[in-house]
């Protein structure tokens, strides 16, 4: 005769899930992104702002290729959409495809501005690259990829901003205009101006040269007022902090920091390491 503890105790294990074989795992979440890829492509915005929000929840390759092409292929609503689906990713791969939209979308501001605010919320060091390129590629959207790398604070920035100062510094010693003097002793004509626009000024990388320098100070902690001394600083090794590094657990979709010279080990993963996996973030100033 069973006793009521063992009746117990075998009708608690009929009832407790079933751990799901990996393979058939797959097969199903392969079988929803086919799904959501014909979905995606529907006639109604609608339907295909459905699918893409739904994509953003299956981190597989296959749904991170629909993202990527709706990024650059569909209406502005389903292109950022996509674009905000992707960073939930949290793959470097996904920061390269916002630069790759940044590019295809560059007649449109709202949509540059977005991809950018975009790459900010990713929130990862892989976005420095492409956020470096826009200010480099595209000044009049100099200072809202300037506020990107600020949010993120990858101090790994540094070095190409107090590069690129060089250049904006440059830019704003230039004047705005010359005086207009007549030449030769020739009197000036009636209806000239007194003062001639320089047009060899690029007034746009101008005038991003008090920004990188905030940006400077809030990524490193330090302020100096000109290019010369920042490189001088950079040169020294004092713009060099102690950087911890920030992961995420693929497992719980839970962030965790590691302190610089610290082993890398995730709170949350357990002791098989089959059972998760860890995605390099960003670095922080300790």
């Amino acid at each position: 005769m069973f006793k009521p503890a063992l009746i117990g105790a075998l009708a608690l294990a009929a009832f407790q899930p079933q751990a799901q074989d990996p393979a058939d795992a797959a097969r199903q979440r392969q079988a929803r992104v086919n799904d959501l890829r014909k979905q995606a492509g529907a006639s109604d915005e609608g339907a295909r702002l459905r699918a893409i929000q739904e994509l953003g929840t299956i981190f597989s390759e296959d749904a991170r290729s629909v993202l990527v092409a709706k990024t650059t292929s569909d209406s502005e609503a389903v292109r950022l959409a996509a674009g905000k689906a992707l960073i939930l990713h949290k793959k470097p791969l996904c920061a390269q495809a916002l630069g790759n939209a940044v590019q295809a979308n560059a007649k449109s501001d709202k949509l540059v501005k977005g991809f950018i605010g975009l790459l900010a919320e990713l929130d990862m060091c892989a976005s420095i690259a492409v956020l470096l390129h826009v200010v480099e590629s595209r000044p009049a959207s100099g200072n809202d990829a300037l506020e990107a790398l600020v949010k993120i604070g990858c101090p790994e920035s540094a070095t190409a901003l107090v590069n690129y100062l060089k250049k904006a510094e440059t830019e704003e010693k230039k004047p705005d205009f010359f005086d207009n003097i007549p030449v030769n002793g020739q009197p000036r004509r009636p209806g000239t101006p007194d003062k001639i626009e320089n047009k060899t000024k690029d007034k746009a990388v101008a005038a991003l040269a008090p920004k990188v320098r905030e940006a400077l100070k809030a990524l490193t902690g330090r302020s100096f007022d000109t290019q010369r001394e920042w490189a001088a600083a950079l040169q020294s090794g004092s713009l060099t902090p102690r950087l911890a590094s920030i992961y995420l657990c693929e497992s719980t979709r839970e962030k965790f920091d590691m302190a610089a010279g610290k082993s890398k080990k995730c709170p949350n993963g357990g002791d098989a390491k089959s059972d998760h996996e860890d995605a390099f973030l960003k670095h922080r100033r300790e």
